[in-house]
C-alpha cells in the first residue's frame, strides 16, 4: 500500500471500488483499525473519526463529517461517490450539528425540524438524531424527538382543506409550534 500511495496510484483508483472497500472497513466490528493501516501506508481518504463509530453505514459516514464543513462534506462524498443516502445525512450532520445541539425554543426547534425534513423523513431525522448522540454523547437531543412527535401529531391535512397557498404553510407552522410549545 505505501509503494501505491507513493507512486500515485491511488489518485487513480477506480471510485466506486474505494467506496465498496471503504465502506466494508466502516462496518466493522472495529473500524478503527482501518484508519490506522490506511494512515500507516500514508493514505488519508477521510479524517479519523473523533468518536466511537456505531449505527449503520451512513451513520458511522455522516460520524466522520460531523466536524467537516459542509464543502468538505461534499468533496469527500463526491471523491469517494458516496450513495445518496450516506452522502444526504453526512451533509445534515455537517450543516446541522450546531443547532441540534443547541436548540431549545419552540421556535428554533421547529426550524431546525423543517429544516432538515424531519416530518417527511422521519427516519433520516432519527438517523440524523443517532449521529448527534454518538458524536455529543452528554447533550440531551429528547426535546428534538418530543418536538418532531408533537408537531408531526398536527393534522397538516385538517388545516390545508380550509386555505391555500403561504396560508396553509402559515398555519400548519402555527399548530406545529403551538404543539412543539404544548409538549414542552
Amino acid at each position: 500500500m505505501r509503494k501505491m500511495v507513493e507512486s500515485g496510484e491511488t489518485d487513480h483508483l477506480v471510485a466506486e471500488r474505494v467506496w465498496q472497500e471503504f465502506s466494508k472497513g466502516l462496518m466493522e466490528e472495529h473500524p478503527e483499525r482501518m484508519f490506522q493501516v490506511l494512515e500507516s501506508a500514508g493514505l488519508k481518504l477521510v479524517p479519523k473519526p473523533k468518536t466511537r463509530l456505531g449505527g449503520s453505514l451512513p451513520v458511522r459516514f455522516a460520524l466522520l463529517a460531523w466536524s467537516l464543513e459542509e464543502k468538505e462534506v461534499e468533496a469527500l462524498c463526491k471523491r469517494l461517490r458516496a450513495p445518496n443516502e450516506v452522502r444526504e445525512l453526512a451533509m445534515l450532520a455537517s450543516a446541522y450539528r450546531e443547532q441540534l445541539k443547541h436548540a431549545k425554543k419552540p421556535e428554533e426547534l421547529l426550524d431546525v425540524l423543517k429544516r432538515t425534513d424531519a416530518f417527511r423523513r422521519p427516519e433520516r431525522f432519527a438517523q440524523l438524531l443517532e449521529v448527534a448522540r454518538f458524536s455529543t454523547p452528554k447533550a440531551d437531543f429528547t426535546r428534538l424527538e418530543k418536538a418532531r412527535a408533537a408537531a408531526a401529531a398536527v393534522d397538516a391535512g385538517a388545516l390545508a382543506a380550509g386555505g391555500s397557498g403561504k396560508d396553509i404553510a402559515r398555519r400548519v407552522d402555527a399548530a406545529r409550534l403551538e404543539a412543539i410549545r404544548s409538549a414542552s
